[in-house]
């Protein structure tokens, strides 16, 4: 750990100024709300391709005939990335919905403010 830390210092010392990304997709994606639906859809999706992928290698291990943990054990990280993605996604629900709390406030004071005549003029 302590030669990664070294090697992250290397790295921002070699580089001068600041990275910039300029690929559309990478861009778009980060900048991007997706509506509730979309979100839950996105967090579904994404735990069931790790569960695929999780019993797979599951199956794979036991058609090799390797030993694998109780079933129990094994189904312990896919219920662990499906309470990840869920509390993610309420995590970011929660940010929206501050954002447009905020959002409503400023432009109620903006209002009151005109009306009272304090506003910028």
């Amino acid at each position: 750990m302590a030669g990664f830390e070294i090697w992250q210092g290397v790295i921002l010392r070699s580089i001068p100024g600041v990275i910039v990304i300029q690929d559309s997709l990478i861009n778009d994606l980060a900048n991007y709300y997706f509506k509730p639906n979309q979100g839950w859809i996105i967090a579904a999706v994404v735990t069931g391709l790790y569960a695929v992928g999780t019993v797979g290698g599951v199956i794979g291990k036991r058609r090799a005939g390797v030993t694998i943990p109780r079933i129990p054990w094994g189904a312990l990280p896919i219920v662990a990335v499906s309470v990840l993605a869920g509390v993610l996604r309420l995590a970011a629900l929660d940010v929206v919905a501050r954002g447009d709390r905020l959002e409503m406030a400023e432009q109620s004071g903006a209002a009151e403010m005109a009306l009272h005549g304090r506003g910028s003029r």
